[in-house]
């Protein structure tokens, strides 16, 4: 069943096709058995534990009754009260000692926290969804649908064992994941946690194995209330001595009962997780049948991906808290946010370090390297392709996404907290929004026109650090405009043929190295005459150096205008024009200052575009002609010098800072340069990485050069404001 990613993210509910379609997988003898040892083994294990204590007690109650005649063996009445102890204390403690190891049975639990329950209005394509899903699946409706701040989503009968054998299903979806995948992702990850729910007698085994589980769990490492007391009255300061001896004792004897219980609570897990992994590689094949092979994979590595965000979550939250006692808003989105940025290299170091790792015996989960390769062997299409971002199954989903939030912190940290402590996580809307496109109108127009990437324009730091006197720097500015001016026909062909010349060389070079890798390739197709592409490389080269030098003398004008309208700018009658002309000089100087620290980085940059552009075309012949006799040694070769420019690249830019605000806080230029977008396969990976350095080292060429333009258009502006003024007053 399709679904149109824009206008229909989620599936009809009445739909029919897709349950023709779906072919339900079978249980296999093997999982049957399984669950059958699995949960023979988790009954016998709290019967284990109740018979060590039973048995603990029978040892008291069998000394008590037996070894009474040691008080009547004394004769006289201080042997009586000499051997009375070796009597009483064995029996005390032993009677304190059963009642520590059946407190588990009895001790009150603190409550489940409370859960954030969404309606049908919060997300009525959801909700259709959902339905959609248990049709297909032939698994029970949710009677209730919550959201939490999880990397996760759950599937699973509500309450106590009491009830598992209700239908009382509740949905628990992580807000993240909505704010991270998209409508395909999301489906097949409630598809898989439903192929729990449609295995009717192994879900209800499982939820009766996981209870018992959670109470060993609960038992070992969760404090009940009389924990608490204990541990409250041993640590208060005023408490007498021989009490706090005596709590201590019995915290000690409940340190007994716990040890027993954690090797029961391992050997528990080791039974429940053989069964946990069947069930998960069961589950796997519903949101392979929903969402097919490929969206599986993907979703595997989005989900690793999203949990790396989420550390780095954690760790920013925590340091926010602790130095300003405030708090990001909308954390679902914050994770995916601090997911986005992390570089593609990070994930490729992470995801090889998971895809190696192998599933251990006390796993619940099977290894991603095993389940994406089942993944891949069932070779399953799926029946939904929904494109669209998952949070548009929402209504409003950024209220639903603060509320959430709000609703978090309260339950960790006290009904106290208020919305007042929340502050914004998008740090620079500014940067999110950046008219890139006005950065080249302003460039343009202070070089009228005759600008390009092809010639980066490097400004040098020191010369605008030269004070001069103000008459020389205007005449400068002026008589610069004026040169410009004049040589604008000129340098326009100049550019004209440079631009074409560089073009033509870049495709020059991509038809020879296609030629080398063995490819059939037409010389028309890439604007030659005939096949000697060196010859028309040697003839671009000297093209591009002879209107290169015509275009010199005109750059240098347009860089001596803005290096001379800085300097202006701290002068007093400036200063009495411009707002804030100081501050627009330290801005400008900054910007001149990265600028110039960037001058070394431009050479190995163009290489590194026409490296892409090559390997791009490579890549895209290698899908058509795969039998090409040297492509994959080319291939090769294109992708080692693509990384070295990068390496380059990211050498000298890895201690430089960014100079504008970032949504990430304080980065360095290399770091804002990565590619955030991951590949699996190797080649199109460097090719990614690449095009990002490219792509987002000129957009940062483009805002540096652009503000120092449009600060010079303030101060050019003004130079001519006052010569107009003084004509006018000489006229006069």
């Amino acid at each position: 069943m399709d679904a149109s990613p824009e206008n229909n993210p989620a599936p009809d509910s009445d739909s029919q096709s897709a349950e023709c379609i779906i072919k339900l997988p079978r249980i296999s003898p093997v999982y049957r058995l399984t669950v059958l040892v699995v949960c023979a083994a988790m009954v016998l294990l709290p019967l284990i534990y109740f018979a060590f204590a039973a048995a603990v007690g029978l040892g008291v109650l069998y000394f008590a009754v037996h070894y009474y005649h040691v008080l009547t063996e004394g004769s006289l009445r201080f042997e009586v009260i000499g051997l009375f102890p070796f009597y009483a204390v064995p029996l005390v403690g032993g009677i304190l000692l059963t009642l520590l190891l059946i407190k588990p049975f009895f001790a009150p639990r603190r409550a489940d926290p409370e859960m954030f329950p969404l309606t049908e209005e919060d997300a009525p394509e959801l909700f259709d969804l959902i339905r959609w899903i248990c049709q297909v699946l032939h698994a029970p409706l949710p009677s209730r649908v919550e959201v939490n701040c999880s990397v996760n989503a759950s599937v699973g009968l509500r309450g106590t064992t009491r009830r598992m054998f209700n239908n009382d299903v509740v949905l628990s979806i992580g807000l993240p994941l909505v704010a991270g995948l998209n409508c395909q992702q999301l489906a097949g990850v409630i598809a898989h946690e439903y192929g729990h729910l449609s295995r009717g007698k192994t879900m209800r085994a499982d939820f009766f194995i996981q209870q018992i589980n959670r109470w060993f769990y609960d038992a070992v490492y969760e404090p009940d209330d009389w924990d608490l007391y204990l541990r409250e009255k041993c640590e208060d300061e005023n408490q007498r001595l021989s009490l706090v001896i005596f709590l201590s004792v019995l915290r000690a004897g409940i340190a007994v009962g716990r040890g027993v219980l954690w090797l029961l609570l391992v050997t528990g897990n080791l039974f429940s997780s053989l069964l946990s992994r069947q069930m998960e590689f069961d589950a796997d094949q519903y949101e392979l049948k929903i969402s097919g092979s490929k969206n599986f994979i993907s979703t595997t590595l989005r989900l690793q991906q999203l949990n790396l965000g989420l550390a780095t979550a954690q760790k920013q939250m925590i340091a926010k808290w602790r130095k300003e006692q405030k708090l990001f808003d909308r954390i679902p989105d914050f994770i995916v946010s601090r997911a986005d940025e992390i570089s593609a290299d990070t994930q490729e170091v992470h995801y090889a370090r998971v895809f190696r790792r192998q599933t251990g015996l006390f796993d619940r989960h099977p290894s991603d390297a095993e389940r994406t390769r089942r993944a891949r062997e069932a070779n399953e299409a799926g029946v939904l392709e929904a494109t669209a971002p998952a949070r548009n199954l929402f209504g409003n989903y950024r209220e639903l996404s603060r509320c959430l939030t709000l609703f978090f912190y309260r339950d960790l940290i006290g009904a106290a907290f208020s919305s007042e402590s929340l502050v914004s996580h998008e740090k620079n809307p500014v940067y999110i929004e950046h008219d890139y496109d006005a950065d080249q109108a302003n460039i343009v127009r202070h070089f009228i026109g005759v600008a390009t990437d092809l010639r980066p324009q490097v400004l040098v730091e020191n010369k605008s650090l030269i004070c001069r006197p103000q008459e020389i720097l205007r005449e400068e500015i002026v008589a610069c405009q004026r040169l410009m001016n004049e040589s604008l026909p000129q340098a326009r062909a100049a550019l004209s043929t440079f631009t074409l010349a560089t073009q033509m060389l870049e495709r020059s070079a991509c038809a020879s190295e296609l030629i080398a890798a063995g490819f059939q390739v037409e010389p028309a197709d890439f604007g030659l005459s005939d096949g000697d592409t060196d010859a028309a490389q040697t003839e671009m080269r000297l093209e591009m150096e002879k209107a290169g030098k015509e275009l010199e003398i005109f750059e240098m004008a347009g860089r001596l205008r803005l290096l001379n309208a800085v300097q202006l700018l701290p002068l007093p009658w400036m200063a009495a024009r411009i707002p804030e002309a100081v501050k627009l000089q330290d801005e400008a100087r900054e910007m001149i200052h990265v600028l110039s620290r960037l001058e070394n980085v431009f050479r190995p940059l163009q290489e590194l575009r026409a490296l892409c552009v090559t390997l791009k075309m490579l890549l895209a012949y290698s899908q058509t002609q795969p039998a090409a006799d040297n492509a994959a040694m080319i291939l090769e070769n294109i992708c080692m010098e693509t990384q070295e420019r990068v390496n380059a690249i990211q050498e000298i830019t890895a201690q430089i800072r960014y100079p504008f605000e970032h949504e990430t806080g304080h980065v360095m230029i290399g770091e804002f340069l990565r590619n955030k977008e991951y590949h699996v396969e190797p080649r199109e990976l460097t090719l990614r990485e690449g095009r990002s350095h490219v792509e987002n080292l000129f957009r940062l060429y483009h805002r540096l050069l652009a503000r120092v333009a449009s600060i010079c258009a303030l101060v050019e502006n003004e130079i001519a404001r006052q010569a107009d003024e003084a004509e006018s007053a000489g006229r006069g």
